[in-house]
């Protein structure tokens, strides 16, 4: 699994400890142990990772958002004490409840509570199979898998093709510019130029993004194919200008050179 950066803010096993005895609660162990060694964060850029919380859903409990019969593992006024541990960017929810040995899954787009275990699994097996599930079968290998930590250092920078520049995502061979007469080649044309010139650590391609990842500033380069122009910077800033600093000067450089502001 690729580490976006290499600042990880991990949680003591102790500490976790602490919280199962205090809320009667049992977390389980391959979630402990990956919060243990990468603390919390984004795997792939669908499933958070997070610190165990007992207030969020509290606030959902006056709600009818799902369904609580006889098939539910928890009843309405359970849903106030149960402690999220995970959730999608699109709003399920991965939770636990004293006394309730599965994990809990809260579905966004769905009424239905559903029971949820790991087994003897590992944390990011039980991830992919939740992402799965929420979003349908992938073909992601080993090498495409990466986490993103929470760690309050990523600044972030958007960028956009000039308009005189931007073009439909078509064939790669190029297009003349109406008013300047010029060939210019579209977004995906500047993504494959950014990997020789700029050499990613990891590249995640599809049709409507590519994502360039960089150890040299803890982030990644989005490449928006689907839209055509825009271009975002996600990076830690560092407190020396050499090194990670000088990096991310040579890439906005290469952006520029492309007519990307």
């Amino acid at each position: 699994m690729y580490l976006v950066s290499n600042h990880l803010q991990t949680v003591t096993r102790q500490k976790l400890h602490l919280l199962e005895q205090e809320w009667n609660i049992i977390l389980p162990p391959s979630y402990i142990q990956f919060l243990e060694q990468y603390g919390q964060g984004t795997y792939c850029g669908l499933l958070n990772v997070e610190y165990p919380d007992r207030e969020r859903l509290r606030e959902f409990a006056e709600y009818e958002l799902w369904e609580h019969d006889e098939q539910s593992p928890i009843t309405r006024e359970q849903l106030a004490e149960c402690i999220v541990i995970a959730t999608t960017i699109d709003g399920d929810f991965v939770a636990v409840y004293p006394g309730v040995e599965s994990l809990i899954w809260l579905p966004r787009h769905s009424e239905i509570i559903e029971r949820r275990s790991c087994g003897d699994q590992s944390w990011v097996e039980c991830m992919e199979q939740w992402i799965e599930a929420a979003y349908g079968p992938r073909d992601l290998a080993e090498t495409e898998r990466y986490f993103e930590p929470w760690n309050n250092r990523q600044q972030h920078l958007f960028l956009m093709l000039d308009t005189q520049k931007a073009i439909s995502n078509g064939p790669s061979v190029g297009t003349e510019d109406a008013e300047s007469g010029s060939t210019v080649n579209n977004l995906a044309d500047i993504a494959r130029e950014c990997t020789a010139v700029m050499k990613p650590d990891l590249i995640i391609d599809n049709a409507y993004s590519g994502l360039h990842f960089f150890r040299q500033f803890n982030g990644y380069v989005r490449f928006n194919y689907a839209y055509g122009r825009e271009v975002a910077v996600f990076y830690e800033k560092e407190e020396s200008q050499e090194g990670n600093g000088s990096f991310l000067v040579r890439l906005l450089q290469f952006m520029r050179e492309h007519d990307i502001q």
